[in-house]
Protein backbone atom coordinates (compact mmCIF):
# COMPACT_ATOMS: atom_id res chain seq x y z
CA UNK A 1 0.00 0.00 0.00
CA UNK A 2 2.65 2.46 1.09
CA UNK A 3 4.32 2.07 -2.59
CA UNK A 4 1.32 2.03 -4.67
CA UNK A 5 0.21 5.07 -2.23
CA UNK A 6 3.78 6.54 -3.65
CA UNK A 7 1.99 5.84 -7.49
CA UNK A 8 3.85 3.00 -8.56
CA UNK A 9 1.52 1.10 -10.93
CA UNK A 10 3.35 -1.44 -12.52
CA UNK A 11 5.17 -3.19 -9.83
CA UNK A 12 7.20 -6.35 -10.48
CA UNK A 13 8.26 -9.37 -7.93
CA UNK A 14 11.83 -10.48 -8.36
CA UNK A 15 13.13 -13.57 -6.58
CA UNK A 16 15.61 -16.51 -6.87
CA UNK A 17 12.95 -19.63 -6.18
CA UNK A 18 15.07 -21.13 -3.52
CA UNK A 19 14.58 -17.95 -1.36
CA UNK A 20 10.66 -18.46 -1.70
CA UNK A 21 10.54 -21.45 -0.87
CA UNK A 22 12.36 -20.98 1.59
CA UNK A 23 9.21 -19.15 3.10
CA UNK A 24 7.14 -21.40 1.82
CA UNK A 25 6.27 -18.67 -0.87
CA UNK A 26 4.82 -15.96 1.32
CA UNK A 27 6.50 -13.61 -0.68
CA UNK A 28 4.93 -14.43 -4.30
CA UNK A 29 1.66 -15.25 -1.99
CA UNK A 30 1.39 -12.03 -0.84
CA UNK A 31 2.45 -10.40 -3.66
CA UNK A 32 -0.13 -12.02 -5.54
CA UNK A 33 -2.91 -11.46 -2.44
CA UNK A 34 -2.19 -7.81 -2.60
CA UNK A 35 -3.55 -7.06 -5.80
CA UNK A 36 -6.59 -9.81 -5.47
CA UNK A 37 -7.80 -7.83 -1.98
CA UNK A 38 -6.63 -4.12 -3.24
CA UNK A 39 -8.46 -3.52 -6.40
CA UNK A 40 -5.11 -2.89 -8.28
CA UNK A 41 -4.71 -4.37 -11.28
CA UNK A 42 -1.70 -6.95 -11.46
CA UNK A 43 -0.01 -5.50 -14.07
CA UNK A 44 3.44 -7.45 -14.32
CA UNK A 45 4.15 -11.16 -13.46
CA UNK A 46 5.89 -11.99 -11.15
CA UNK A 47 9.56 -13.54 -12.43
CA UNK A 48 10.63 -16.02 -9.95
CA UNK A 49 13.35 -18.09 -11.62
CA UNK A 50 16.16 -20.74 -10.50
CA UNK A 51 18.83 -18.29 -10.67
CA UNK A 52 18.39 -14.36 -11.43
CA UNK A 53 20.99 -12.81 -13.38
CA UNK A 54 20.93 -10.58 -16.26
CA UNK A 55 20.18 -13.17 -19.13
CA UNK A 56 16.98 -14.34 -17.22
CA UNK A 57 15.90 -10.68 -15.79
CA UNK A 58 16.42 -8.26 -18.84
CA UNK A 59 13.91 -10.04 -21.04
CA UNK A 60 11.33 -9.84 -18.23
CA UNK A 61 12.20 -6.11 -17.86
CA UNK A 62 12.15 -5.54 -21.44
CA UNK A 63 8.37 -7.24 -21.78
CA UNK A 64 6.75 -5.83 -18.22
CA UNK A 65 8.62 -2.91 -17.85
CA UNK A 66 7.90 -2.50 -14.14
CA UNK A 67 7.97 0.99 -12.80
CA UNK A 68 9.29 -0.40 -9.67
CA UNK A 69 10.53 -3.81 -8.41
CA UNK A 70 10.85 -6.01 -5.13
CA UNK A 71 13.52 -8.12 -4.78
CA UNK A 72 16.29 -9.62 -2.26
CA UNK A 73 19.00 -9.22 -5.30
CA UNK A 74 20.01 -5.52 -4.87
CA UNK A 75 22.24 -6.41 -8.41
CA UNK A 76 18.98 -5.16 -10.17
CA UNK A 77 20.21 -1.22 -9.49
CA UNK A 78 23.24 -2.30 -11.52
CA UNK A 79 21.34 -4.11 -14.12
CA UNK A 80 18.83 -1.32 -14.96
CA UNK A 81 21.65 1.06 -14.89
CA UNK A 82 23.03 -1.48 -17.76
CA UNK A 83 19.95 -1.52 -19.56
CA UNK A 84 20.03 3.18 -19.13
CA UNK A 85 17.19 2.99 -16.73
CA UNK A 86 17.69 5.63 -13.48
CA UNK A 87 17.07 4.32 -10.22
CA UNK A 88 14.53 5.86 -8.63
CA UNK A 89 14.07 8.64 -11.60
CA UNK A 90 12.85 5.57 -13.91
CA UNK A 91 12.54 2.44 -12.11
CA UNK A 92 12.75 2.13 -8.10
CA UNK A 93 13.91 -0.37 -6.26
CA UNK A 94 12.82 -2.01 -3.11
CA UNK A 95 14.50 -4.71 -0.80
CA UNK A 96 12.92 -7.35 0.79
CA UNK A 97 15.23 -7.22 3.64
CA UNK A 98 17.80 -4.53 4.12
CA UNK A 99 19.22 -5.96 6.65
CA UNK A 100 21.42 -7.77 3.93
CA UNK A 101 21.87 -4.62 1.52
CA UNK A 102 24.81 -4.21 0.08
CA UNK A 103 24.41 -0.23 -0.51
CA UNK A 104 21.91 2.31 0.83
CA UNK A 105 18.18 1.51 -0.35
CA UNK A 106 14.61 1.56 0.38
CA UNK A 107 12.63 -1.95 2.00
CA UNK A 108 12.08 -4.00 4.63
CA UNK A 109 13.59 -3.99 7.65
CA UNK A 110 12.86 -7.33 9.18
CA UNK A 111 13.94 -7.09 12.75
CA UNK A 112 16.07 -10.00 12.60
CA UNK A 113 17.47 -9.16 16.70
CA UNK A 114 13.82 -8.39 17.57
CA UNK A 115 13.06 -12.32 15.79
CA UNK A 116 15.70 -13.86 17.72
CA UNK A 117 14.87 -11.93 21.22
CA UNK A 118 11.30 -13.20 21.00
CA UNK A 119 12.63 -17.32 20.03
CA UNK A 120 15.54 -16.90 22.98
CA UNK A 121 11.91 -15.92 25.18
CA UNK A 122 10.20 -19.36 23.81
CA UNK A 123 12.74 -21.24 24.51
CA UNK A 124 13.48 -19.99 27.92
CA UNK A 125 9.72 -20.58 28.30
CA UNK A 126 9.81 -23.62 27.29
CA UNK A 127 12.83 -24.56 29.70
CA UNK A 128 10.52 -23.06 32.58
CA UNK A 129 7.31 -25.14 31.84
CA UNK A 130 9.55 -28.59 31.59
CA UNK A 131 8.83 -29.19 28.06
CA UNK A 132 10.88 -31.75 26.00
CA UNK A 133 11.28 -33.13 22.90
CA UNK A 134 9.46 -31.32 19.83
CA UNK A 135 6.05 -30.12 20.34
CA UNK A 136 2.97 -31.45 19.56
CA UNK A 137 1.71 -28.98 17.79
CA UNK A 138 4.23 -26.26 16.32
CA UNK A 139 4.17 -22.84 16.73
CA UNK A 140 5.50 -19.79 14.41
CA UNK A 141 6.76 -16.91 15.52
CA UNK A 142 6.33 -13.38 13.34
CA UNK A 143 7.34 -9.82 13.30
CA UNK A 144 5.93 -7.25 11.47
CA UNK A 145 8.61 -5.73 9.49
CA UNK A 146 9.37 -2.01 9.62
CA UNK A 147 9.20 -0.38 5.98
CA UNK A 148 12.31 1.34 5.23
CA UNK A 149 12.67 4.80 3.06
CA UNK A 150 15.91 5.10 1.47
CA UNK A 151 17.63 6.55 -2.43
CA UNK A 152 15.85 3.72 -4.72
CA UNK A 153 12.43 4.77 -4.35
CA UNK A 154 10.90 8.09 -5.75
CA UNK A 155 10.14 10.60 -2.25
CA UNK A 156 6.97 10.45 -0.64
Amino acid sequence: QTLTGRGYRRIGLCLEARKDERVDHKWSSGFISFYRVSGHRLEVPPLIAPKLEPKVFNPWFRKHQPDLIIGHEQRVVEWLAAVGRRVPEDTGFFRINVTERSAPCAGLDLLPGRLGAVAVETVVGMLHRREQGVPRFPNSISIDAVFTDGPTLRPA
